[in-house]
């Protein structure tokens, strides 16, 4: 899953103190969840840095930064400070940009955002002036995909307006009721809702729709052909993967301290089992 650009931008650890919040796409915060990264920032270091733009100074001449992704992590942080763990300081990626699209950008890509939070936010970029196609290669994401978003906000809208509830259906599902019209939608997503809310469930009561008011659907393009092939297993130096990775670790001139190259040594050592083990099944 892509982040934001990080490879040009300064990372440095920055005090919770010079961090401003000045709003973010999440909406609610699960307490026990942020226990749960404490725990694991506690027992494994921060991972992925946070990232935060330059916010000027404060009245006493202390920089200040923006936070643009990292809330959960900063909170778990916090966290850690208020039960006596010193982690008061908390690497930190300085990016350049627009912090609300940055931001934007990536809250869409976090797994646990929940769906209407995930529409708001793509809605957000088309209203900020980006194209569906300009999205779409941001987020590394088909344009069909952007598509089905945007269609699925709007029939979930329409439905919600009609008070209609929609909660647990994907926009994906709501999405293939998008061609139905407005004063026969809110019914269909109440059918499809009460059959399952599933893809497969709102495909149905399209496909019936379509079958009461005679309209054919549309005809799928055909696919190209794909060959059978019968491909050799594929081989991997690992050694010359580590090599890689540590060659980048110089060039990126990282600094670690003594944990994170215990961390990096570890993981390595992981690599090589797993890949071993891969090349001998």
């Amino acid at each position: 899953m892509p982040k934001l650009p990080t490879s040009n931008q300064l990372t440095m650890k920055i005090s919770l103190g010079q961090i401003i919040e000045t709003g973010n796409v999440r909406q609610e915060y699960d307490t026990e969840e942020i226990k749960l990264l404490a725990d694991s920032i506690y027992k494994y270091g921060l991972i992925n840095p946070i990232s935060v733009k330059a916010y000027g100074e404060d009245e006493n001449g202390i920089k200040m930064y923006e936070l643009i992704a990292g809330h959960r992590r900063v909170r778990a942080h916090r966290y850690l400070c208020d039960i006596g763990q010193d982690y008061s300081q908390i690497t930190a990626c300085i990016v350049k940009g627009d912090k609300d699209i940055l931001q934007l950008i990536e809250n869409i890509q976090r797994e646990d955002l929940s769906q209407v939070d995930k529409e708001t936010a793509i809605k957000a970029l088309v209203a900020s002036g980006m194209s569906q196609q300009q999205i779409a290669e941001e987020l590394s994401k088909p344009l069909g995909w952007i598509h089905d978003q945007l269609a699925g906000t709007e029939v979930r809208e329409n439905a919600k307006a009609a008070g209609i509830d929609t909660t647990g259906m994907s926009t994906k599902a709501l999405s293939q009721l998008a061609s139905i019209p407005g004063a026969k939608l809110p019914e269909a997503v109440k059918k499809a809702k009460e059959n399952g809310g599933t893809v497969k469930a709102a495909t149905a009561v399209l496909n019936d729709y379509r079958a009461e008011n005679g309209i054919s659907a549309p005809k799928n393009k055909k696919k190209p052909e794909v060959k059978e092939y019968s491909a050799e297993p594929i081989l991997i130096d690992i050694q010359n993967v580590i090599s890689e990775i540590q060659d980048y670790q110089h060039r990126q001139n990282l600094k670690l301290d003594s944990h994170d190259n215990s961390l990096l040594n570890n993981i390595c050592g992981d690599l090589i089992s797993l890949f071993e083990a891969y090349q001998h099944n």
